[in-house]
């Protein structure tokens, strides 16, 4: 097991609100040398994620919403890598490879999980394939180049059974993510509309799916009823009490069998636990009881109030992905700390003090946060908020919504550029820029030169290779000594043993010549053998074929 002398070294794992601001308040309260912070991100910014919706609509800029973490926490080591595994036994984390192809191993000696939640379109068929998520920024972005695509073609289409299709929008979930997005497509479209002579408000269809008896069911049910009444006045239609059971390129089909014709179909629910903590959690074997008395695996790690997770005392999770218990009130059940960001930043601030005071031998405070109240924007300038019980609507509610969420935005930089991106929106009309975020995907082709490697020995296999034109060997290392294995020409395949097993790369590829590879990304080699069954056979037969002649012949 690792231990350190010296400082303590915090990992935390997850950059949203809970990991960050748990990151800086330990940088903030600990003495000198006391702790080492090591954070990991897929990304290096933190999205304020309540103002996401209003990317769509234009009314702050991208990078208004995105702080660097840099900034955020100067004395922390950053590391942006996804999570690939976590051994609680020996104090470890294992993350992606980066440039270099070779994982990177972070040891701690105190571990934070605040790694959030993922979408989950499970018994959903065709969702995960054709349904838009919305929980972070890129999706946010990338849903708003949908639209603006959407009414360029509109503008243009000139049969009308299609035009309805393309200016149909449907989303999915009427809490706070599904009320604040359909509102602010909407919105976006309403506004943009003197730009397209051609698109009539009367045509386009906006609809939002709800599985409950009303919208909003975190609020007070007038408030929810209040923003009913006016996203219907918009001519919004809400379908409540109904799901989304499937999807297709062109539709989103209901639970009760209806049809809707659409292209642009989003999903704000629902959600399940991150790979790492779900894993976590079939190691553990938690489990919880459903309502008809079976167990399943629980969805959040349970926590004490100390906020450290069940049965360890250096390892401690925050967040969206964390069960924290909240006191108990007399005759009322256990109840827990909802995901929200106003209880994420108060359990970071909780799990930081508790962490020192373990280092210190010190007793720690219990988790005690109810809160404070909670708001939505239904755009146009009218809101909800429920603040310590009082009920406010309309257009005070949607002044204290962004009166509150300016104040919570780290920086003054910050505040001082979302500040005025909503005075200009009060003056200017927003830019319909559509951004061409062309990314390149999981299947691309590759050059290399002479005397070049495609990956070496003990590198992650993460990349399955297609030799399209040249040639290059095999070689492995094998005591000191350079042993070549094979030579490979057009048509051959090679890595595939390292992928198929998740297993390092035991030779070298070298080429000989210039050469072209077609380079398959792993999850993308994964679905085309899981359906294509005679290639997914050729290729297991290929790998063991060289694995029973000791030939190997990369991997």
């Amino acid at each position: 097991m690792y231990k350190q002398s010296g400082p303590k070294r915090v990992v935390i794992l997850g950059g949203g609100f809970a990991g960050v601001y748990t990151a800086r308040q330990l940088l903030k309260k600990a003495r000198p040398g006391e702790i080492t912070v090591d954070l990991v991100s897929m990304d290096n910014f933190m999205a304020f994620q309540p103002l996401l919706p209003e990317v769509i609509s234009g009314s702050v800029g991208i990078a208004d919403t995105a702080t660097p973490i840099r900034q955020i926490l100067p004395g922390a080591t950053i590391h942006l890598r996804e999570v690939e595994s976590v051994d609680v036994e020996n104090r470890r984390v294992i993350c992606s490879a980066g440039f270099q192809p070779h994982l990177l191993e972070l040891n701690y000696d105190h571990l934070v999980i605040a790694l959030g939640n993922v979408c989950n379109f499970q018994g959903m068929t065709g969702l995960a394939e054709h349904a838009m998520p919305f929980k972070n920024l890129a999706d946010a972005i990338t849903l708003r180049n949908h639209i603006i695509r959407i009414m360029e073609e509109a503008d243009c289409e000139k049969s009308e059974a299609f035009r309805r299709e393309l200016l149909t929008f449907v989303v999915g979930g009427g809490g706070f993510s599904g009320v604040e997005v359909i509102a602010q497509i909407h919105g976006l479209i309403w506004r943009a509309r003197r730009n397209y002579p051609n698109i009539n408000m009367d045509e386009c269809r906006f609809i939002l799916v709800h599985s409950q008896d009303r919208i909003l069911p975190e609020v007070a049910a007038k408030l929810g009823h209040y923003a009913e009444k006016q996203l219907r006045k918009r001519n919004i239609e809400i379908l409540l009490g109904c799901r989304l059971r499937s999807a297709t390129p062109r539709s989103a089909i209901l639970a009760d069998g209806r049809e809707i014709r659409t292209r642009t179909l989003v999903s704000t629910v629902p959600s399940q636990p991150h790979p790492v903590v779900e894993a976590l959690i079939r190691q553990q074997g938690w489990q919880q009881s459903t309502p008809d008395g079976r167990k399943r695996p629980m969805v959040r790690l349970p926590d004490t109030p100390m906020l450290q997770m069940e049965g360890f005392s250096d390892v401690w999770a925050v967040g969206d992905c964390a069960q924290v218990p909240l006191p108990m009130k007399a005759g009322q059940a256990q109840a827990y700390a909802p995901p929200t960001a106003q209880h994420a930043s108060r359990e970071a601030v909780s799990c930081a003090r508790n962490i020192l005071a373990d280092m210190r031998g010190e007793k720690g405070k219990a988790f005690n946060f109810f809160g404070i109240g909670a708001l939505a924007s239904l755009g146009r300038r009218r809101g909800v908020a429920q603040i310590l019980g009082v009920c406010i609507s309309g257009f005070p509610a949607w002044v204290l919504w962004r009166l509150v969420h300016l104040g919570k935005l780290p920086g003054i930089y910050r505040k001082f550029r979302v500040g005025l991106s909503w005075l200009f929106d009060f003056i200017f009309p927003s830019d319909i820029i559509q951004l061409s975020l062309k990314q390149s995907g999981g299947i691309r082709q590759e050059h290399y030169e002479t005397g070049e490697t495609v990956f070496e020995q003990g590198d992650v296999g993460d990349r399955v290779y297609v030799l399209i034109k040249g040639e290059v060997e095999v070689m492995r290392h094998e005591n000191d000594q350079v042993c070549r294995l094979a030579q490979l020409h057009s048509g051959d395949i090679f890595g595939e043993m390292a992928v198929l097993h998740r297993a390092p790369r035991n030779a070298t590829i070298r080429c000989l010549e210039p050469s072209e590879v077609l380079s398959i990304e792993r999850h993308q080699f994964d679905t085309l053998i899981h359906c294509l069954n005679d290639l997914g056979r050729s290729v297991r037969a290929t790998a063991e074929s060289r694995s029973n002649c000791n030939d190997k012949t990369d991997v």
